[in-house]
């Protein structure tokens, strides 16, 4: 219900330093760009998130995001609202840990 683990983002301040480690020092291939944001061809999608905050983000896909938004609910996490981002469909969750999590559809 859930999906599989596809993909791993990372949120960073400074997108242009991150981003020349991993197109320079790692020399993986930028697979797509936006404004804000790059993913890499690496076997599983690695994407460069623009932000405040310096954070990995783990993400599912494959989901079946209105079911597995609502099994979520049902035990007792407080998932964000499925919303449309650059890499299609999905939604946030927090683990007990604090870590987040994001969740996308097939």
């Amino acid at each position: 219900m859930y999906g599989k683990l596809a993909t791993l983002l990372i949120e960073c301040e400074d997108m242009a330093a991150v981003k020349d480690f991993y197109v320079r020092t790692l020399e993986l291939p930028v697979a797509d760009e936006g404004e804000g944001w790059v993913r890499f061809d690496s076997g599983v999608d690695l994407v460069l998130w623009q932000g405040r905050k310096n954070e990995v983000v783990p993400g599912f896909a494959g989901a079946e995001l209105e079911a597995a938004l609502e099994s979520l609910r049902g035990k007792g996490c407080e998932p964000t609202p499925i919303a449309d981002h650059p890499g299609g469909r999905h939604f946030y969750v927090t683990d007990p840990g604090g870590n987040t999590l994001m969740v996308g559809g097939s």
